[in-house]
């Protein structure tokens, strides 16, 4: 069973911001949804970042944003292309995939031998390098996890 406060406050702790030698970086949100059907299960987003005042624009567009990273995702897993990152811990293996979505990167990979999806999104100056670095720790996060099933009714 997924405990949602703690993933929520996971993801929360995943925004925090950190500081290069020339400017502070923060990731605007962080996302678990599912690979069946592309929902967004649990969210945490920097409303700091944000425009307070369209927060139903805001939502949408998040959703909209988690669609369409969900399905290049599919097309990658599917398709077979080069991995932009192969992550690889205990015995467990997963790939990181990076995208330019909106004039936003993202990252999305799946948690090993599951139904879930972690996608983090970020403004076009965080570098994909970072980005990846954020999703390796984020995964060791969730190890709990790994070969979570969602249920369904079909």
């Amino acid at each position: 069973m997924i405990h949602e406060a703690y993933i929520e406050d996971l993801l929360h702790q995943t925004l925090k911001p950190f500081a290069t030698d020339s400017q502070q970086l923060q990731i605007q949100s962080a996302i678990l949804l599912s690979t069946k059907n592309g929902s967004v299960l649990s969210y945490s987003t920097n409303l700091n970042l944000l425009d307070d005042s369209n927060t139903t624009n805001n939502e949408t567009s998040l959703k909209l944003m988690t669609l369409l990273c969900k399905d290049k995702w599919d097309e990658n897993e599917n398709d077979e292309p080069e991995p932009h990152y192969i992550f690889k811990w205990d015995s467990y293996e997963t790939r990181i995939y990076n995208y330019e979505i909106e004039n936003l990167h993202a990252a999305i990979t799946k948690i090993p031998n599951s139904d879930l999806l972690l996608l983090l999104i970020a403004d076009p100056s965080f570098p994909y390098g970072l980005l990846t670095l954020k999703m390796k720790y984020l995964l060791k996060s969730c190890n709990s996890l790994i070969n979570y099933k969602l249920n369904s009714n079909e």
